[in-house]
């Protein structure tokens, strides 16, 4: 990974835990620890972070549209949701998980995330050869 794309990267872990950390709302309180717990965890801390509703979603790249291979967590006020992936559309998406423990969402996500994990500045549509 180059320094640009971790100091990229590093700058979105950073955004998103400052935005997330005023937020006083349901939504707020569900995702800071999840934003927190993926942030002290290396393999998720060396993906590009975005939310999306009450979701934290992994990305290999640092740009909309994203990647559409790592799982996301649903965050609620009791419950966490590990779903197979993002998308930006009404499908449902499968569940690999329903649990009231946040450990258990992290290991689950971790578990599922694709075997290719590089990284790159840009969008999927852009990806690298």
């Amino acid at each position: 990974m180059t320094e640009r794309v971790e100091e990229a990267m590093l700058a979105e872990w950073v955004t998103l835990r400052s935005l997330w950390g005023g937020d006083d709302s349901w939504v707020g309180d569900a995702l800071r620890p999840v934003i927190d717990s993926a942030f002290a965890t290396p393999e998720l801390r060396a993906l590009f972070p975005f939310t999306s509703h009450n979701s934290l979603c992994f990305s290999r790249c640092s740009s909309y549209p994203y990647t559409l291979d790592s799982p996301c967590i649903a965050a609620w006020p009791d419950e966490y949701i590990v779903q197979a992936s993002w998308a930006a559309t009404d499908e449902p998406r499968p569940e690999l998980v329903r649990t009231t423990d946040l450990e258990l969402a992290i290991t689950t996500v971790i578990d599922n995330l694709p075997p290719n994990r590089a990284v790159w500045l840009g969008d999927a549509d852009r990806a690298p050869d």
